[in-house]
Order: C-alpha cells, then sequence, then structure tokens
C-alpha cells in the first residue's frame, strides 16, 4: 500500500516505532475480533496496531492521566493514547497498567472504520461515538479488561 511509508513517517516524526507493529499483546486476537468483528461489523481487515510502549510513552494525556504519547492532530502536537491515520493502521499507547478497556483501541478502530466510510470526524461531533463505551463494556463482559 502505498501510505505506508508516509504513515511510518508520520508515526516516527511523532516519537511512535513502527517497531510496535510486531507486538503482540496477550488476549489481542480476542480483543481485535470483539472490536473490529463483533460491534463495528466490520468486512475489511482490521487494522494493524503499532502498540507505543516504554520511552515512546513520553507524555500524560490530560483527560484520562495515562501515559500517552505525542501526536499531531488537527490542533497541533498533543499528548495522546492513540492515533490513526489511514483505516489500515491505529497507533494505541499500552503501558504495564493497560487493559483493552482503558487503552483507546476501541476508539482507534472508530477512527479507522470511519476512514473506510470516507468519514472524517476529529473532532468526535458524529452521534455512532456513543458506541465506543459500549464497546469497552462488551470487551469487559468478554473478560478482556483485567
Amino acid at each position: 500500500m502505498r501510505s505506508a511509508p508516509l504513515v511510518a513517517l508520520l508515526l516516527v516524526g511523532c516519537g511512535v516505532d513502527p517497531a510496535g507493529l510486531s507486538m503482540r499483546v496477550p488476549r489481542q486476537d480476542e480483543a481485535v475480533r470483539a472490536i473490529w468483528i463483533d460491534a463495528y461489523r466490520r468486512g475489511e481487515e482490521p487494522p494493524a496496531i503499532n502498540w507505543v510502549t516504554g520511552e515512546a510513552l513520553n507524555c500524560t494525556q490530560p483527560e484520562s492521566g495515562r501515559p500517552g504519547f505525542y501526536a499531531l492532530t488537527i490542533d497541533g502536537y498533543r499528548c495522546l493514547g492513540g492515533v490513526t491515520y489511514v483505516p489500515t493502521e491505529v497507533a494505541v499507547a499500552w503501558s504495564a497498567e493497560s487493559t483493552f478497556c482503558t487503552s483507546t483501541l476501541a476508539h482507534e478502530f472508530k477512527h479507522a472504520a470511519h476512514a473506510w466510510d470516507g468519514v472524517f470526524d476529529p473532532r468526535h461531533e458524529r452521534a455512532d461515538w456513543a458506541e465506543v463505551p459500549l464497546v469497552n463494556e462488551y470487551l469487559a463482559s468478554l473478560g478482556l479488561c483485567e
């Protein structure tokens, strides 16, 4: 895909290590299936996940108080728990305290789903953002938030 080098460049420029794409967290496949297929009912291949860890977690997210990383947004560089630039890849902060429910995985997958549908909603103005907390509750019901 043509956008992969651009995404890698953007993420590296933001301090995110593309090597996080090869990292896997326990029960990742179950969480991805629950979010992408069960909850969001998507038919496309799920986005690759770049888990941002360790020293790349270089700030504290103001909204949650959790470790985050700086990324470029429409409002400039901000400390985030995740970022999605293309529908085929997301970057998500993951620390020792993270669970799928406290991470931004469901949120970033919602951005990816929007991107597949040609929707650009960086300020989360669409009503379907109300689904994200429900998806996290679903993950919890599956025992994926421990």
